[in-house]
């Protein structure tokens, strides 16, 4: 196909065009077509170096990961602890409270009962001199 000079200028440019899209399909179809390479040979062994550095990442990767977690269950602990301690903290505190307050009632208590005894203790004395004067005015 190819064009004469006696052909139309319109008849020559649709050639050219049909001649530009030809040519870009054929390098379209070679771009789509895998381009295969040959390993060169200072290439090979690369691939078990590869692997191996790779299996050194993942367990690298495994050893930070189960690091991370312990760091936390750790952190956790730690928190647990303190949060023990200061209930432990609040606790005591309560107790000493509590303690003060019966130590207050208890002597209060007895206060009371001395007060009664020796109230007692004096009307006792009282009645038996009352008695002793009686039995002597008789």
């Amino acid at each position: 196909m190819s064009s004469s000079s006696n052909d139309s200028p319109k008849t020559q440019n649709i050639f050219k065009e049909t001649s530009e899209k030809v040519a870009q399909n054929c390098r379209l179809k070679k771009m789509k077509e895998p381009i295969v390479a040959e390993p060169r040979d200072e290439l090979k062994g690369y691939d078990e170096k590869l692997n191996k550095i790779m299996m050194d990442i993942r367990l690298r990767k495994d050893q930070i990961i189960s690091q991370q977690i312990k760091n936390k269950i750790m952190m956790d602990i730690r928190l647990r602890q303190d949060q023990i301690i200061s209930q432990q903290i609040d606790l005591k505190d309560e107790l000493r409270a509590m303690q003060l307050s019966v130590d207050e009632k208890i002597n209060g208590f007895i206060d009371e009962l001395r007060r009664k005894l020796t109230r007692n203790s004096l009307l006792m004395f009282i009645q038996a001199q009352l008695s002793s004067t009686l039995i002597q005015l008789r």
